[in-house]
């Protein structure tokens, strides 16, 4: 069991990774001759000068928001999933908004089961639409063999896509 729950995980990070920095465009390559994304700089000086704010103004939105977004860039997961929920608790929680704490607790405990799951299925409860909740769900259901509901996901994301989107093939091999 222990196996089974082991891969699954890893199939759904795998698709949460290739959601969040895959591209089918680029051309095959070896790993060592692909060019890297750049990600941008984060001057630490300028993330301890935002954490002393937070430190003295904790109810500042916007600033628990910067942060969350940061601590993800930087794969901070144990700072990034604290500064989510208190962005949530700070205002009514949107579908992004418990999106991206679903994606930071799944990235920190590297597993969609349990609480992600349930943070994407409110955010689905919020906004029907909502791409990310959309993905994880339906790949989470792809991964469990609930093939039915999995395949009317897949076809409900795909028919709001454009097809430029870069999980748009992953999403049709679904």
């Amino acid at each position: 069991m222990t196996v089974v729950i082991a891969a699954v995980a890893a199939g759904v990070l795998a698709l949460g990774t290739y959601y969040m920095i895959g591209n089918p465009f680029l051309p095959a390559a070896p790993l060592a001759a692909r060019e890297m994304p750049q990600t941008a700089e984060i001057d630490p000086a300028a993330l301890a000068n935002l954490e002393a704010h937070l430190a003295k103004e904790p109810d500042d939105l916007r600033a628990w928001q910067a942060a969350a977004m940061i601590y993800v860039e930087m794969e901070r997961y144990a700072d990034a999933v604290p500064a989510w929920r208190r962005v949530n608790e700070l205002m009514t929680p949107t579908a992004d908004s418990l999106a991206n704490l679903a994606q930071a607790v799944m990235a920190l405990n590297n597993d969609i089961a349990g609480e992600p799951l349930e943070l994407f299925h409110r955010a689905l409860e919020l906004d029907p639409k909502n791409v990310a909740s959309r993905f994880f769900v339906a790949a989470s259901e792809t991964n469990a063999g609930e093939y039915e509901a999995a395949i009317a996901d897949w076809n409900l994301l795909l028919a709001d896509a454009s097809g430029s989107e870069p999980w748009f093939e992953t999403a049709k091999a679904g």
